[in-house]
């Protein structure tokens, strides 16, 4: 099913953006212990937004959502944060919050929080932690 997902949004994710950049950041990834990726437009000092995605708690990933996070990205103009939490099955709750808390405090400083459908809830579970 994952697979899936990554192949059926693939039009949208391939797309070029010559004006992006993305790079793993390297130092949250280990903080974490998961996957965080930084998609970049321009170079502002406004905070990032720090999105989790959703994705039915087992499906969606960075990639599936690679389109979503760049074009914000470059519509806010604003750094996007995106962090990729355990998943179900394989990890059930409580595992992917806290891979949420785990980089809401290893972010220090401002950021505002989002999140899609089960994204959405687990920024509201990482605030709680």
């Amino acid at each position: 099913m994952r697979a899936h997902a990554i192949d059926g949004k693939r039009y949208w994710n391939d797309a070029p953006r010559p004006w992006l950049d993305l790079a793993e950041d390297s130092t949250l990834s280990r903080l974490v212990g998961r996957p965080v990726k930084r998609f970049r437009s321009c170079h502002s000092d406004a905070p990032p937004l720090v999105w989790m995605h959703g994705g039915g708690w087992s499906i969606g990933s960075i990639s599936t959502h690679h389109a979503v996070f760049a074009e914000l990205s470059q519509f806010c103009r604003r750094d996007v944060i995106a962090l990729h939490p355990r998943q179900a099955p394989e990890h059930p709750y409580p595992a992917p919050v806290k891979n949420v808390a785990a980089l809401l405090v290893a972010l220090r400083g401002p950021f505002h929080l989002v999140g899609d459908s089960a994204g959405a809830n687990l920024a509201l579970g990482g605030l709680a932690c």
